[in-house]
């Protein structure tokens, strides 16, 4: 990760979840659903994640002197479960979510 990632959050929603830890193990699974640099549709897809009651976090990434607002959508606990939300976004014109992946915050630690 870019050392100048930072992570916001939305502050109210209940379905918004925190920043990845180490220490979870349960729910690893999450996908991308888009990198945005303009206020009115980081606020929307916002909306829609919020609308879609989907678990999400924005992570602030600043390159090339521009400020990007990644959004994450998860953890979830199964590849289904994430893969069923993807395809949900998928179905939004213009949305084109990665492919899910596992965390690596909350992957399992291997000895």
């Amino acid at each position: 990760m870019h050392p100048a990632t930072s992570f916001a959050l939305a502050k109210t929603q209940e379905n918004v979840t925190t920043p990845p830890s180490k220490q979870t193990t349960i729910g690893h699974y999450i996908f991308n659903a888009g990198s945005i640099t303009q206020k009115d549709p980081t606020r929307r897809l916002e909306a829609t994640l919020q609308a879609m009651a989907l678990p999400y976090y924005i992570e602030d990434i600043h390159f090339q002197n521009k400020l990007f607002h990644r959004f994450w959508v998860g953890p979830f606990n199964t590849h289904l479960e994430a893969e069923n939300a993807r395809n949900a976004i998928q179905k939004i014109p213009g949305q084109n979510p990665e492919p899910v992946r596992i965390d690596p915050y909350k992957a399992p630690e291997t000895n």
